[in-house]
């Protein structure tokens, strides 16, 4: 790690070698809820991605999630699940 100051004249750039951990994050995929009328087209199946991690830190997701439902245009009137898993 190298620290560069904003005030090269009062303080000396200066290397460290220091050791980081990167730890996994919690990543929960959750569908957002859609209406829609009998006999139409399903629209896209949307999600919310909650990224959780410590301290604020930046988080990084590789790969898509992707979202799946058991309805179809033909379905008559009901409840239908969205299922969401994440991108590997």
């Amino acid at each position: 790690m190298t620290f560069t100051p904003t005030d090269p004249a009062t303080y000396n750039t200066v290397t460290v070698t220091v050791s980081v951990t990167v730890s996994k994050a919690t990543l929960t995929v959750t569908a957002n809820n859609l209406s829609l009328t009998a006999g139409s087209t399903i629209p896209t199946l949307d999600r919310y991605d909650h990224r959780v991690c410590e301290r604020g830190h930046a988080v990084m997701v590789t790969g898509t999630a992707s979202c799946t439902t058991t309805a179809t245009s033909a379905s008559p009137a009901g409840t239908y699940p969205i299922t969401c898993t994440a991108g590997r």
